[in-house]
């Protein structure tokens, strides 16, 4: 039996505009076929099982007790607590077993390209990525009932922009690295926020489907990592081929931290 899809997704694909299109085409990026776009209609509902067990497995036990273990697991390795309860000890297993596709010397060059861009590609982050996701309405519901957009983007622009740098940092996303720590608290908080905005009685799941879930994961993921260096095209910042691809694996690394699926990693 097929998945309910919500009412926020769209009979089929909106139009993208040209300038958009041209750049994708350029760097051989191509919108879903009939069947992908179902499936990202189905993933509105999915969230993040991995984290979301451990989160409830934290707040049963207590955050008090729990937060400073994960926050050790962290920063220096499961191993590294004594006698880890055994839901930690899963989690971490899993997110310190780096998978086997990973690249570093992709990762160093994919963080150097983005860097490359400057202040520039600074901005293109915030006037793509950040403001464009504003005009997403279904997006911004769970950002709408958790007070984000009421302390203004100014503050949301700083938080995203530290997480990226420290992504993009030299050593980042090494094993217990500055990107590999900010990125695996963000996926903390988004199954806190999830658990949160799901339970309040204003929020419509057969409309919206689940807070933070794997469709706009995806989407975060591509317009934080990869929208920009497609709006850096339009500015004259130009990459080798071989850049693009870096910044695409450094992209699926993140997502894959980040709790998106395999299925929807660049």
């Amino acid at each position: 039996m097929s998945a309910r899809i919500p009412q926020r997704h769209p009979a089929g694909p909106c139009r993208i505009p040209a300038g958009v299109a041209t750049f994708s085409r350029l760097l051989g990026i191509r919108g879903p076929d009939a069947a992908q776009f179902r499936r990202l209609g189905e993933a509105l509902t999915e969230g993040d099982p991995l984290m979301d067990e451990l989160v409830g497995w934290m707040i049963e036990a207590g955050m008090k007790s729990t937060r400073p273990l994960f926050e050790q697991a962290l920063a220096r390795g499961i191993d590294s607590v004594t006698n880890a309860p055994a839901p930690l000890r899963e989690f971490f297993a899993i997110v310190e077993d780096t998978p086997s596709w990973v690249d570093p010397a992709k990762l160093r060059l994919g963080a150097q390209t983005m860097n490359s861009g400057g202040a520039d590609g600074l901005f293109i982050a915030r006037d793509v990525a950040l403001l464009g996701g504003y005009s997403f309405s279904g997006f911004n519901q769970t950002l709408l009932r958790t007070g984000a957009l009421e302390k203004g983007s100014n503050k949301r622009f700083a938080e995203t922009s530290q997480w990226a740098l420290d992504v993009i940092a030299d050593g980042g996303l090494e094993l217990f690295g500055a990107g590999y720590r900010s990125t695996l608290r963000v996926r903390l908080i988004h199954s806190l926020v999830r658990r949160h905005v799901v339970d309040l009685p204003d929020w419509d799941s057969e409309r919206w489907g689940l807070p933070i879930n794997q469709t706009d994961m995806a989407a975060t993921l591509v317009g934080a990592l990869v929208a920009p260096m497609v709006g850096g095209l339009g500015i004259g910042l130009v990459n080798k081929p071989s850049e693009y691809s870096a910044v695409g694996h450094l992209a699926r690394y993140v997502g894959w931290l980040m709790g998106v699926d395999d299925e929807f990693l660049p």
